[in-house]
């Protein structure tokens, strides 16, 4: 452990002393803790001191305070170090508080311990992550399938976690019968048993049109072929056409030892449409990359299967062993709504279909997020032996306290939801064999701030700080027929300039259209503060013609607000979301046209970036950056010198950082060219991707 580190875990370790002899109040221990250095606020403060505290009465009291993060902190302490016969009894006190009983499963799982299934009987169904937590931590043989089959869905899946394939089929099939809930369970758990899978594609199945795909990707992965009468294909028309693109896939690729990314949330090839942004631009470059030095990449792309008729195939390759493989799902924007809890193993299962389908055989996962879905492909790649990478982040934690570092308020159902994201990533660090951080080292305060297991030297030692980065060979691959500056004054806009106020200087944010990325937030702030009489403002991104249910809520807000100001029109511009070519062009062609001595300038408004692509993409072509304080910019952006670093807790923080900037200090066109200069530079001397892949590569192969 370093010096560091070491002096950081004796300090929480003598203050967590003091506070279970009662000597020192908890809220003044966490003060202590907060060294102003690496523990800044008062989550990070809990987290370690909470977990550094051995007596379960000390964590009792705490487990009843007001604030419900304090209290999942208290109640997964106890679920580690509580006996067996007091968790026993922890459990039936608190079996109807579902915020205290799902921590304390929490603190079992993380302890590693079993516990035996027939006293678990009581609580099994009370949530979704509960029995998701009991899969993990029960002890059963497999006449307790048998002997409780209202719980299979539980033992089941504990089955598939363990690798277990020893239940009688007859067993099985009966429960197919029985049980509707667990046939996906028992489709995954079938393995390479075809005749038992046939048997299950011959009984009934309901109208479940996620099981009915499940049992199309079954069916064509052990080469079962089902008649054109068969009802899973008679029973919607996307189901037909899956079953045809399926079987054109069939070891279409045959690659061995291959490197597979995840883009659960957008197309890589469609950023700034539905959920895909910055990360799929950057899974994109990086994957084209590492081909020159790894055997293959696979992207998995998630399919919505009302989706399908969009499509002639279910892979792309955009460079010469990277492909990107479409794997369908039903209602998947439920699923990330739902943060993948429910479809946990759907996930698994789809996934590993098709990729057997195709014929890849994976040689590492390479993990981003910190939800159900990663944590299945975590279980995948333990199942398959296959070495697994994390990116670790400070987030959701920094979410959790305000900008003073105060704990913030959650209610119960809340506080769950979130805190679920934290477990998933405290889970990864254990789990996977390396780990990653973003950015520089001085970035490592932040993820040593929020996980405290990395103060143990076999979880520290797997963590490497790597920078992101973005493609610098050519900016603009599609310049001649790429999108050019003129398009902004195109009036068959819904939101155009007018060429009369060509002359006032751009401000340009460019993102999926999601208040996580706080675009309104942007516009109120630009038409409300007055910049709107000296600078014009673009957004680009969302899908305008065919907008999801948070692009419309977006997109309604922005009309409602332009309405009622009307002097903003002309002065405001809203392109649809473009692909990462063409936004590198237009950004190219912004900054070529010299209408205004001022460079243009982006914004980018969200609540943090963990690093920023399209900061960087911006930052590249010219532009002066404005950004999130919060998160990994600062370790790239030095404030005033190539670029700005802002407040964008709210509407009213990025009107009053902008004023602040932009009209109070009256800054020179010239200085302000003078900051997209040296931003430029900071870019193109350390953030090619060509150099970030390398040092990926090398961590992969190792």
């Amino acid at each position: 452990m370093q010096d560091k580190e070491s002096r950081l875990f004796e300090n929480v370790r003598n203050i967590a002393d003091r506070v279970e002899k009662s000597v020192l109040a908890f809220e003044d221990a966490c003060e202590k803790v907060r060294d102003g250095v690496v523990i800044n606020d008062d989550f990070s403060a809990s987290q370690h001191l909470i977990s550094q505290l051995n007596e379960p009465k000390k964590l009792e009291k705490l487990s009843l305070r007001q604030s419900n993060l304090v209290r999942i902190l208290s109640a997964i302490r106890m679920g580690e170090v509580l006996s067996y016969e007091a968790l026993e009894a922890k459990l039936r006190g608190w079996e109807n508080d579902i915020l205290l009983s799902t921590s304390l499963f929490r603190g079992v799982q993380r302890s590693g311990r079993k516990l035996a299934f027939k006293d678990l009987l009581t609580v099994i169904g009370k949530s979704e992550e509960i029995d998701s937590l009991l899969s993990r931590v029960i002890r059963y043989d497999s006449s307790d399938l048998v002997a409780a089959k209202k719980h299979a869905s539980v033992l089941l899946e504990s089955a598939v976690l363990d690798g277990r394939d020893g239940f009688d089929p007859e067993t099985l099939l009966d429960l197919w019968k029985e049980n509707e809930k667990v046939r996906p369970l028992l489709l995954l758990l079938s393995g390479e048993r075809r005749p038992l899978i046939r048997e299950m594609i011959g009984k009934s199945f309901g109208d479940d049109l996620s099981l009915h795909l499940g049992i199309i990707l079954k069916a064509v992965r052990y080469g079962i072929n089902l008649p054109d009468n068969h009802p899973v294909l008679t029973a919607d028309p996307c189901l037909r056409k899956i079953y045809s693109l399926l079987i054109d896939l069939r070891d279409q690729i045959r690659v061995n030892s291959v490197l597979v990314q995840f883009s659960f949330y957008g197309d890589p090839l469609k950023t700034g449409k539905g959920s895909s942004g910055g990360m799929g631009t950057f899974l994109r470059t990086l994957g084209n990359e590492l081909t020159q030095n790894l055997p293959g990449v696979v992207t998995i792309v998630p399919l919505e299967m009302r989706e399908i008729s969009r499509i002639d195939r279910l892979w792309r390759t955009e460079r010469e062993h990277h492909y990107f493989m479409y794997v369908p799902f039903l209602d998947f924007e439920k699923m990330i709504t739902n943060n993948f809890l429910k479809d946990r193993t759907t996930v698994i299962s789809n996934v590993t279909d098709v990729l057997s389908i195709a014929g890849i055989s994976p040689g590492q996962f390479h993990l981003r997020f910190s939800d159900f879905a990663s944590q299945a492909m975590l279980d995948l790649s333990k199942k398959t032996g296959v070495r697994s990478f994390f990116t670790v982040t400070p987030d959701p934690q920094r979410r959790f306290v305000d900008q003073k570092g105060s704990l913030i308020k959650l209610d119960a159902v809340d506080a769950l939801r979130e805190t679920s994201k934290v477990e998933v990533s405290w889970k990864m660090l254990r789990d996977c064999d390396r780990l990653f951080g973003i950015g520089s080292e001085e970035s490592r305060n932040q993820l040593l701030a929020y996980y405290p297991p990395l103060l143990d030297e076999s979880i520290s030692k797997k963590l490497t700080m790597m920078p992101e980065g973005i493609s610098l060979r050519n900016e603009c691959p599609i310049f001649v027929n790429g999108p050019l500056y003129s398009m902004l004054f195109e009036k068959d806009k819904e939101f155009y300039l007018e060429r009369s106020f060509r002359s006032n200087p751009l401000l340009l944010t460019v993102g999926r259209l999601d208040p996580a990325k706080g675009q309104v937030k942007l516009l109120k702030a630009w038409g409300n503060s007055g910049l709107w009489n000296s600078f014009n403002l673009v957004i680009v991104g969302g899908d305008l013609d065919h907008p999801n249910r948070i692009e419309a809520n977006e997109l309604e807000e922005i009309r409602k607000y332009v309405r009622q100001n009307k002097e903003l029109h002309g002065r405001f511009c809203h392109l649809p979301a473009m692909n990462n070519d063409e936004i590198r062009c237009l950004e190219n062609s912004i900054s070529r046209v010299k209408a205004t001595p001022w460079p243009p300038t982006y914004v980018a408004p969200s609540f943090k970036e963990e690093f920023g692509i399209a900061i960087l993409e911006a930052m590249a072509a010219g532009f002066v950056a404005i950004a999130p304080k919060r998160g990994g910019v600062k370790s790239y952006i030095r404030d005033g010198y190539n670029g700005f670093l802002i407040d964008t807790t709210d509407e009213a923080s990025i009107e009053k950082e902008l004023r602040r900037l932009l009209i109070d200090a009256r800054p020179s066109a010239r200085r302000m060219k003078m900051i997209a200069e040296n931003g430029s530079k900071t870019i193109y001397r350390r953030y090619s991707i060509s150099v970030v892949a390398k040092q990926f590569s090398s961590y992969y192969s190792s």
